[in-house]
């Protein structure tokens, strides 16, 4: 649909699974602004900016053979690829639909350091809760002190359906787990990482302990909490450099139990404004403070 305004207008488009491409002119998500310094590029059904695609460019047959990329178009392969690690390139859009339980917490696990190009396609789940289950449920999990990387442009997209777990267990598109790891997550260049939803603590990436996420670019997106920092520990935290954090309750989540102030682990680049909320001391976890970057 081309249209051309001479003035402001509101136009609502609806799209199942396709992508928008905005030539101009600010992109608002549900009547929200959020998107203040690209105001063009591709957004996906949910307002999630893609790329610019004038910026990013896909791998060619040549780039992935030359940089030995480990080549995957299916969820088989990128699991398998993950035990290895190194650089994993996606040459199709992988999608898994499955039900959670307590075995089958995790879609995919990285336990060595990998670098994931996107180059242009998508990763996707959506998975049902049974009402007995009420475990953690991530869509890429990190352990083991591993560094994951996402380059190039696509989506990582999380949907929860069934059960809402209440308080009882979170959900999130990106975890780094275990408290003590040293682990990490870097999104780059356009990646998007976004939870849409259906759980009741659903998060776009959530870190934990000393563990640390680093934005350069990219989005992250979430129906509740963009970002989330989990019980501080050593030298993790969340960096935002680059790039959008987008919560539709919280942007950012310093959400601690030991004391530690938010200064130790989160740093917002000083081109970014943004408003913090009081230390939080009604949940039992002293000194919790929310962020709502502009």
């Amino acid at each position: 649909i081309d249209v051309t305004y001479a003035g402001s207008a509101t136009v609502s488009i609806f799209t199942n699974g396709g992508n928008i491409t905005v030539k101009g002119g600010t992109v608002n998500h549900y009547g929200e602004a959020r998107y203040l310094d690209k105001v063009a590029g591709t957004y996906n059904e949910f307002g999630t900016i893609v790329a610019d695609l004038a910026e990013v460019d896909t791998l060619t047959e040549e780039e992935i053979a030359a940089e030995s990329w480990t080549t995957v178009s299916t969820a088989e392969e990128l699991t398998s690829a993950l035990v290895n690690g190194g650089n994993i390139v996606l040459t199709a859009n992988i999608s898994v639909s499955d039900e959670i339980s307590s075995t089958n917490a995790n879609v995919f696990n990285v336990k060595v350091d990998t670098v994931i190009n996107l180059n242009g396609f998508n990763i996707s789940a959506v998975r049902h809760m049974v009402d007995t289950a009420n475990v953690n449920n991530v869509l890429i999990n990190v352990t083991n002190g591993a560094d994951l990387v996402l380059t190039g442009y696509g989506v990582i997209s999380m949907t929860q359906t069934g059960n809402t777990m209440g308080w009882s267990a979170l959900s999130a598109a990106l975890r780094v787990d275990s408290a003590a790891s040293n682990g990490s997550i870097t999104i780059k260049d356009a990646v998007v990482v976004e939870h849409t939803g259906g759980a009741q603590m659903a998060y776009g990436v959530d870190i934990y302990g000393n563990n640390t996420l680093v934005v350069e670019g990219g989005a992250i997106y979430s129906s509740y909490i963009a970002a989330r920092y989990f019980v501080p520990n050593g030298n993790g935290g969340i960096t935002v450099n680059d790039g959008i954090v987008s919560g539709d309750r919280v942007d950012v989540w310093f959400h601690t139990g030991n004391g530690d102030t938010p200064d130790d682990h989160i740093t917002i680049a000083e081109k970014y404004t943004y408003t913090c909320s009081d230390p939080d001391t009604d949940s039992g976890f002293v000194g919790s403070v929310k962020y709502y970057i502009d």
